[in-house]
């Protein structure tokens, strides 16, 4: 069953500007609301401002999913996403901040993740939009606990295995200094280099299963180590290594990198930088 996809009254912005807590609310925050207290069985709220509006929002959405978890008899059951979800644009987009925190809902704090892009705005996971800074302060009260730029956030998934939240010992653990980066070009790194391409050989069979496993829609053909600055395409003690798959099937090339981006862990538990390249079938 498709569900409907509301664009969030959130973002819209009154014609002419007030503060926050002034101007009045939107005609789409009015209908939105109407509709969540209808389809919570609830009295139409009274709000008299844009700030209220918002807020009224987050909290008849945030009744909305409590009952959901009620009604299927484990609070527990029904798991939010904001964290896989805010972690995964991070990834796509390849810039900004992913930052965990918490937000206002019915009155009460609750654990959330979004992301701050390099323009300045805000991605929200839950409303699947955006939002500027100050229009999410209003929307929703954030407070800032930890943020993680898009190496760190790869980093904390695959060491620690789960999108967050993460704890203060998780990020002393894999974050601290002398954790990353190994510099190119150090002997460390060389090292590291030298490790990596050794370990390749010795598992590439269970690299190539785990990248299928990603992928089951298309057909792999071959994974190599490749090197970004190195000649020829070898990894090189001097360069970094990355991960070359070439594969068959209908997926875009930015849906399979999207895929597999942040999700293979080489030597020592360290993420390759992904390379795809769609070829044709081969016939044997």
């Amino acid at each position: 069953m498709s569900r409907m996809k509301l664009s969030s009254p959130l973002l819209e912005e009154p014609k002419e500007y007030h503060s926050s807590e002034e101007k009045s609310p939107t005609p789409g925050q009015l209908k939105y609301i109407a509709v969540l207290s209808q389809q919570l069985h609830m009295p139409e709220p009274s709000v008299r401002t844009y700030g209220e509006a918002g807020r009224m929002i987050r909290e008849l959405e945030a009744e909305r999913e409590h009952r959901k978890r009620l009604k299927s008899g484990n609070p527990n059951t029904v798991r939010g996403t904001c964290y896989e979800d805010a972690w995964r644009f991070l990834i796509k987009q390849g810039e900004g901040e992913l930052v965990h925190g918490t937000v206002e809902s019915l009155g009460k704090r609750v654990g959330h993740a979004w992301v701050e892009t390099d323009a300045g705005y805000i991605w929200e996971p839950q409303t699947q939009g955006y939002f500027t800074i100050k229009g999410f302060d209003v929307a929703a009260n954030p407070i800032e606990e930890h943020r993680y730029t898009v190496e760190e956030a790869s980093i904390m998934l695959t060491r620690v295995g789960k999108h967050g939240p993460w704890t203060d010992e998780e990020r002393a653990r894999w974050l601290s200094e002398g954790k990353y980066p190994i510099l190119r070009g150090t002997e460390k790194f060389k090292q590291f280099v030298r490790d990596t391409v050794d370990d390749f050989a010795l598992n590439k069979e269970e690299y190539k299963n785990r990248v299928e496993s990603l992928v089951p829609e298309v057909k792999i053909q071959n994974i190599e180590l490749t090197g970004s600055y190195a000649k020829g395409g070898k990894p090189t003690e001097t360069s970094d290594v990355d991960l070359l798959v070439e594969y068959s099937g209908v997926l875009s090339e930015d849906t399979v990198r999207e895929r597999l981006l942040g999700q293979i862990g080489g030597f020592g538990g360290s993420l390759f930088d992904v390379v795809v390249n769609k070829v044709e079938t081969k016939y044997w």
